[in-house]
């Protein structure tokens, strides 16, 4: 018999036996027991190949509950994609309007930056001008700093005069009072020259007119 034939009847023994698809697979020794009887032989059967299609359909047949678990959880999944997907669906005008949105805002966006790009050239000239002007910046502050040995000199010399002054204001002070007197006696003195003014005026005309 061709091992091919052997391979397909090892893949259906199992239902043919009367278990499920999904239960523990039959040996070979099965196999053979089962078709032996039937009246087929397995002379010339090459047995190794057998073992190995046998392993890996046990693999698979041990594996099936697992992808039955991966389906069930891929199909209980499905709501939640889909309830994302109604979600996504419904926020499309909100993403809509908001790109819409920023669409017709480019215009002033770029008004906004030809602005700025024209305004370029006034603070180039602008940002010159302040370099230009550095220099002259600088010589100011240095015949500034140059100066201060003078004027700190000066300030020297007023802090140095202070007691001068202070003495003069001193004697000043002190001198008012004799001021004071000095102009109390000019003051009196000018009243008896009045008084000497008015009588002379009275005797003038008893002097140029007598009798």
């Amino acid at each position: 018999m061709d091992f091919r034939t052997v391979f397909v009847l090892c893949a259906l023994a199992g239902p043919v036996l009367g278990d499920s698809a999904i239960s523990k697979p039959r040996s070979c020794a099965d196999i053979r027991q089962f078709y032996t009887g039937k009246g087929f032989g397995t002379s010339g059967v090459p047995q190794a190949e057998i073992s190995v299609v046998d392993s890996a359909l046990s693999w698979v047949m041990s594996s099936l509950p697992v992808v039955d678990g991966a389906l069930s959880w891929v199909m209980s999944s499905l709501p939640v994609v889909d309830d994302g997907l109604s979600w996504v669906m419904s926020s499309l005008p909100v993403v809509d309007g908001a790109l819409s949105w920023v669409m017709s805002s480019l215009p002033v966006v770029d008004g906004a930056l030809s602005w700025v790009m024209s305004s370029l050239p006034v603070v180039d000239s602008a940002l010159s001008w302040v370099m230009s002007s550095l220099p002259v910046v600088d010589d100011g502050l240095s015949w500034v700093m140059s100066s201060l040995p003078v004027v700190d000199s000066a300030l020297s010399w007023v802090m140095s005069s202070l007691p001068v002054v202070d003495d003069g204001l001193s004697w000043v002070m002190s001198s008012l009072p004799v001021v004071d007197g000095a102009l109390s006696w000019v003051m009196s003195s000018l009243l008896v020259v009045d008084s000497a003014l008015s009588w002379v005026m009275s005797s003038l005309p008893v002097v140029l007119c007598p009798g």
